[in-house]
């Protein structure tokens, strides 16, 4: 396992969690006459500034997105939008790692992802419950 390099620790906002999240990317239509388009994808890690999604869809820089996440443990969706900062491909184009940073407009969301990154470890949230 290699250990971040201390300029990548320098760079984050703030505590990023491994964390494998179901995500629906919407695209935000720029053109008149476009339509948005709903993309399925899984976060590689996440954090309260943004997220690291693996997606088989390109998008470049600077592209506006609207990702749902389906918080499992929590039972919650949680709806944010959030910018492309960087793009990297992986297995030949077949995959693409993409970094988002979250626009921190709607509070309530906010505060559900806080409860699912930070609730366990400070016991906020239960455990979920075997069925």
């Amino acid at each position: 396992m290699t250990k971040p390099s201390s300029k990548t620790d320098e760079r984050r906002k703030e505590f990023r969690k491994d964390d494998e999240i179901k995500v629906i990317i919407e695209t935000i239509p720029t053109a008149e006459g476009e339509a948005a388009r709903a993309i399925h994808a899984l976060t590689q890690d996440i954090s309260l500034c943004g997220a690291r999604i693996r997606s088989d869809t390109h998008f470049s820089p600077g592209t506006r997105l609207r990702i749902l996440l389906t918080l499992s443990r929590i039972r919650q969706v949680v709806r944010l939008d959030a910018e492309v900062r960087w793009v990297k491909t992986l297995f030949d184009g077949d995959l693409h790692d993409i970094g988002l940073e979250f626009d921190h407009k709607i509070h309530s969301d906010i505060m559900t992802l806080i409860r699912h990154i930070y609730g366990m470890e400070a016991g906020i949230v239960p455990p979920p419950t075997e069925e």
